[in-house]
């Protein structure tokens, strides 16, 4: 054997059986057996560690600590890996220049029982030469899985495969020796409640309160009660509306979704105005034209304020100073008229609700026009991502290329997505029957002037739009339907309430 004219008797060494690529890991065994006869017939005192670091960071870390044990030892010791691609591969520069550095000063001999190699302080030029070879052809391997494993996750991502772990409320599967990944079914009910209570406005501490007490875990390796960080994500991360994030980039994926885009909007409009409450004052006030009342002198909103006992109004100043001002009973004097006067019988109510379903009608036509549209549109869009992938294989445009037009074709693939759901949403104002537009109409003068401030600006909200005032002078657009009530306002049918001591005509 090519180690026969050295004596190693007793020798400490340290047996490194390393795989890096997943190909590899059936072959750590057999690593393992080889080094241990190889320390048997030279009679080495040998320790053995062997690193599977296809799929652990753990591992890695772990072999680095022991190079850190191999470079300190103070005794002259012998690394033995099983070929010279097994030190390269995957190591850093910083770990290569140890193992040298150790080597030039006598401490320590590097052998590759596989590749017949001992390299020490006096190798000859050749045997430095051999490993310097290794090394690189090591290196070029690893490069050359590293390019394929890109190529296969370019592959997976432009077919709308997902190449890590599933997020909470899915799992990696095996399907026909294929991965996949699909809807977690054990945790799904956690997932779709954590999104219903998200919507209807509840904090994240009380979700996870709620789901912890539901029996919701983690799906790690060893499950624990999920926390509040992990229910956080949920709500931050697109996978759940269909689209995957991988190294910063966005692309659509195939797997069933959780909520629609429109859902996600609303949960990031619901966060952003939960942290936005936190940082500021509560008022114990509140006002009736808060929100809904634009200055008409400059544009921008009307802020209400308490003063002596009495609400008054002014403009918020955001585009510069603007003395417009009013005293929220002026206003209020003149709005009230139009809700009060909100009185109509059963014979127009059909009247007003068949222009409405006229309308209704025709919005329905143009939907459907504009679905087809859309749909057509994400054909063309689809096809021509099939295309811009041929052209990124064959060369004619450059990986950047590529991933700028890809990201921009993904982007209005999903616009498309979320109009279409839109679109295909029913209308819930086609709902409107003869009772309940006349329930609406008859109570709402009854509701305004009883209402506290709060629930007068949620009626106003209902009924009114374009509010603004200008030199304390009120004006407003009536809401459909009536806006239809008003324009068919007529002396016989706009009658105040009739009194209690109505007389038959004679």
């Amino acid at each position: 054997m090519f180690y026969q004219e050295r004596r190693y008797d007793g020798v400490k060494a340290f047996m490194i059986a390393r795989v890096s690529d997943p190909s590899q890991i059936s072959a750590l065994p057999a690593q393992e057996l080889r080094l241990k006869n190889y320390a048997k017939e030279l009679g080495l005192d040998a320790e053995m560690y062997s690193f599977d670091e296809t799929a652990y960071k753990e591992d890695r870390q772990k072999f680095q600590k022991i190079v850190e044990k191999i470079y300190n030892n103070k005794n002259f010791c012998i690394v033995v890996f099983d070929k010279i691609d097994r030190f390269t591969r995957d190591s850093s520069s910083e770990i290569v220049r140890l193992f040298k550095e150790a080597v030039r000063e006598g401490r320590l001999e590097m052998h590759f029982p596989s590749d017949g190699l001992i390299y020490h302080r006096d190798s000859p030029a050749f045997e430095a030469s051999r490993l310097g070879m290794g090394m690189v052809y090591g290196e070029y391997y690893s490069m050359a899985i590293r390019d394929n494993v890109k190529r296969k996750i370019e592959q997976k991502l432009h077919d709308g495969e997902y190449p890590e772990k599933a997020p909470l409320g899915y799992t990696n599967v095996r399907i026909k020796d294929k991965n996949e990944i699909i809807i977690d079914k054990m945790r799904e009910p956690f997932i779709r409640r954590a999104f219903e209570l998200r919507l209807s406005g509840k904090s994240i501490d009380e979700i996870t309160q709620e789901l912890r007490d539901m029996g919701l875990t983690s799906n790690t390796k060893n499950p624990k009660p999920v926390s509040a960080s992990s229910i956080a994500n949920l709500f931050t991360n697109k996978f759940y509306y269909g689209v995957m994030t991988f190294r910063g980039k966005d692309y659509p994926h195939k797997y069933d979704t959780y909520i629609t885009k429109n859902d996600y909007d609303e949960i990031r409009r619901i966060s952003q105005q939960n942290y936005t409450q936190k940082f500021q004052k509560k008022t114990h006030y509140e006002f009736a034209f808060k929100g809904i009342l634009k200055c008409g002198v400059c544009g921008c909103s009307m802020s209400s304020y308490y003063q002596k006992g009495r609400v008054y109004m002014r403009c918020s100043n955001a585009k510069g100073k603007c003395p417009n001002n009013a005293s929220e009973i002026d206003v209020m004097e003149q709005i009230t008229p139009a809700i009060t006067g909100l009185s109509l019988n059963e014979s127009l109510a059909e009247q007003i609700l068949a222009e409405i379903n006229k309308d209704h009608d025709k919005a329905k036509e143009l939907k459907e026009k504009r679905a087809n549209i859309l749909r057509n549109e994400y054909r063309r869009l689809s096809q021509r991502k099939g295309m811009l992938y041929d052209d990124r294989l064959d060369g004619r445009i450059t990986v950047d290329e590529y991933d700028k037009l890809a990201e921009k074709t993904d982007n209005r693939m999903c616009e498309i997505d979320a109009e279409l759901i839109g679109l295909e949403q029913p209308d819930e104002s086609d709902e409107m029957t003869i009772s309940n537009l006349l329930n609406l109409a008859k109570n709402a003068d009854e509701l305004f002037k009883s209402s506290k401030p709060a629930v007068k600006n949620q009626i106003l909200r209902l009924l009114v739009s374009n509010l603004e005032i200008k030199q304390k002078r009120l004006s407003f657009n009536l809401l459909e339907p009536f806006n239809i009530i008003k324009k068919m306002d007529s002396r016989p049918i706009w009658l105040p309430g009739l009194g209690s001591n109505q007389q038959p005509r004679s």
